[in-house]
């Protein structure tokens, strides 16, 4: 199921297993109902966190782009959905649910060892039945070009 899920993501265009030997993204792990105060509207939204490890060589004080996509987890289509939580990352033909940032690394070797990203769970639901079965990756990029990209973690998304 990775291996599709990851063939779809690369015929997209959102992610490639380019030279990763700069980039590394590892444990990945989902923190549900966590409540944060947005930019959007000034107002706390119950969401989404996503947590991992991030390892970055030789980019020092070079722009990263670091996103988190949402997909089916059977790997059919990622969830389309035109909303603020898309990204500049995608292909032009792509609608992709994500969250994202950018970093600028300090040093030639950077590590951050619990990097989070977090989306509201009404911009995850806009496009899906009750209930979902889900799956989300962490591809990072440097200048436009994907770098790395994350195993997909499973979950369950319910609207209520």
């Amino acid at each position: 199921m990775k291996r599709i899920i990851v063939t779809l993501i690369s015929a997209l265009g959102l992610c490639a297993m380019a030279s990763a030997q700069d980039v590394t993204v590892s444990d990945v792990w989902l923190e549900h109902n966590v409540y944060k105060s947005t930019g959007y509207y000034n107002q706390t939204v119950k969401g989404l966190e996503v947590h991992f490890t991030l390892e970055v060589e030789d980019l020092r004080q070079q722009k990263v782009g670091v996103a988190a996509f949402f997909a089916y987890h059977d790997g059919d289509e990622y969830v389309p959905l035109r909303t603020r939580y898309n990204t500049q990352y995608r292909s032009s033909q792509d609608n992709s649910v994500c969250t994202w940032t950018e970093v600028y690394p300090k040093y030639d070797s950077t590590y951050w060892e619990d990097f989070v990203l977090f989306i509201p769970y009404s911009e995850i639901s806009r496009a899906l039945p009750e209930s979902a079965s889900m799956a989300c990756c962490v591809n990072v990029f440097y200048d436009g070009i994907p770098m790395a990209i994350s195993d997909m973690v499973e979950f369950e998304f319910n609207k209520n």
